[in-house]
């Protein structure tokens, strides 16, 4: 008998241990909905704090950059051994740096954004291109170019062109320099000052301050490999946008 109640004793506290045992691993392991529910909370807070967060320490760029794309229409510029125009490769990287420039908060305004123009005599062209900045209240104005030579006789590279008015477009210039170089697509021909090579009618007779970028010659076939690319077209666009937007901050 006494063995008997020894066996149901053990067994009403095994039973209670395991109800024990029950009710602590309910009290342990939270709710999952809630835990859910908690974590969702917790990530719509953190993705608020971060938007207000880029929103207070993101800058207020309040310079408008003109774009120009040289060429266009009638006018195709230098044609490469391929075939191919400098006037679509310019509209292609100049539509890519405004893109680029534009999704950083930089207001820009284009002097062409296809190839349907109706400019015929060259000069009222160029001055045309100079007015769409003097309308719009623009603080730089930037003509993309390609430079040409015989095919195929070695010269290659980019070049620079402003009329060094005063140390900020210096400074910009400088910047823009520095980033192609470190593309290390091309050669580096160089800073020109338009007063001691002769006269660029957008850089010379524009207010605004301006510079021309002649980014390769088409009749290269090594720069035109690159520039005709659109991996090419897209490098040397952020490039170019980081140079402005590191500028401008």
């Amino acid at each position: 008998m006494l063995n008997r109640n020894k066996l149901l004793f053990s067994q009403k506290l095994e039973i209670s241990i395991i109800a024990v045992l029950v009710v602590l691993s309910h009290a342990w392991i939270p709710d999952t909905d809630a835990k859910m529910e908690s974590n969702e909370v917790i990530e719509e807070t953190q993705v608020q704090t971060a938007a207000a967060y880029v929103r207070k320490t993101e800058p207020e760029i309040s310079e408008i950059i003109v774009l120009d794309a040289g060429h266009g229409g009638v006018d195709s510029g230098s044609v490469g051994e391929d075939g191919s125009y400098e006037k679509d490769i310019n509209l292609a990287i100049t539509l890519e740096l405004g893109e680029y420039l534009s999704k950083k908060g930089v207001q820009v305004v284009y002097t062409r954004t296809d190839d349907n123009v109706e400019w015929i005599d060259t000069t009222a062209d160029l001055q045309k291109r100079i007015d769409a900045g003097i309308n719009a209240s623009a603080s730089y104005f930037i003509s993309i170019h390609l430079n040409s030579s015989e095919y195929n006789d070695g010269a290659r590279g980019f070049e620079i062109y402003t009329d060094g008015r005063n140390d900020d477009i210096l400074s910009l210039v400088a910047s823009i320099q520095n980033a192609l170089n470190e593309l290390d697509y091309t050669q580096d021909r160089g800073i020109k000052n338009t007063h001691e090579m002769g006269s660029l009618y957008v850089v010379d007779r524009n207010p605004i301050s301006s510079l021309l970028l002649e980014l390769g010659f088409i009749s290269d076939r090594y720069d035109l490999v690159y520039l005709n690319s659109a991996y090419g077209q897209y490098e040397i666009a952020k490039a170019l946008g980081e140079a402005i937007l590191a500028h401008l901050i």
